[in-house]
């Protein structure tokens, strides 16, 4: 059976999330968005999907062990981008953590998710480069979950302002997971992504109060011939 495509161009998919972001991620992105293919890449076959994740998680599992994160009793976790809940599904079942807080963008993923996630998780909607929610202003969470997110934040004054906010919620000795390419130039890649270089997040991570840990870089093997588009480890931590 082949994979279900976006009904748009590439550039007539640029054109509506320029005009409505929020009616472009609910009708387009995430409408038939059941699986992590479908946000990953729907040219990919399964297995480039498999392969990917399970050079991430491995990645993130290496450093939450290396913090004593990876076996705590009582693991809180905010999921940003939660999209068809694979980081959910991840930090409850393999690290067995006390509850996660999943948010996006998109109403459609929001309501989908609420659905499949009956115990120890809630799901909300925010976009993160605006207020916090109500409902998680007041909370810590000992790990961030920003997978292949705030790339997509293309605007630098928003993309500063997501991350203090992601700052404010990270627990005094929390961890904040960065996926991205994290390369040598700041390359804007359509109206959608925004691939900066690590120098520029060095230096917006100190504006905000945060601080690098360790970056993890991957081989990709297959995923390379997704433009050369990766999607790195940054850790982060507060200052």
């Amino acid at each position: 059976m082949s994979k279900s495509k976006h009904p748009y161009t590439r550039d007539e998919a640029y054109q509506k999330f320029r005009e409505n972001p929020e009616e472009f991620f609910d009708k387009v992105w995430h409408k038939e968005a059941e699986t992590d293919g479908d946000l990953l890449n729907r040219e990919w076959p399964a297995y480039w999907t498999r392969y990917h994740y399970n050079l991430v998680e491995n990645g993130i599992l290496e450093v939450l062990h290396e913090r004593e994160l990876a076996a705590h009793s009582n693991l809180q976790v905010l999921d940003v981008g939660c999209g068809t809940g694979h980081w959910i599904e991840f930090y409850l079942k393999t690290l067995a953590a006390k509850q996660v807080v999943g948010v996006d963008f998109s109403q459609i993923a929001v309501d989908r998710l609420t659905k499949m996630f009956t115990e120890n998780v809630k799901v909300c909607r925010w976009d993160v480069t605006q207020q916090i929610p109500d409902g998680i202003e007041s909370s810590s969470f000992d790990v961030i979950n920003a997978i292949g997110i705030l790339f997509h934040v293309v605007d630098d004054q928003n993309w500063q302002t997501a991350l203090g906010s992601l700052k404010m919620l990270l627990s005094e000795n929390g961890i904040l997971v960065i996926g991205g390419d994290f390369g040598d130039e700041t390359v804007e890649r359509g109206v959608m992504r925004k691939s900066r270089s690590l120098a520029d997040w060095r230096k917006c991570l100190q504006q905000v109060g945060l601080v690098e840990v360790e970056l993890k870089r991957f081989d990709w093997w297959g995923g390379a011939s997704q433009g050369l588009l990766t999607d790195n480890l940054l850790f982060v931590e507060h200052a």
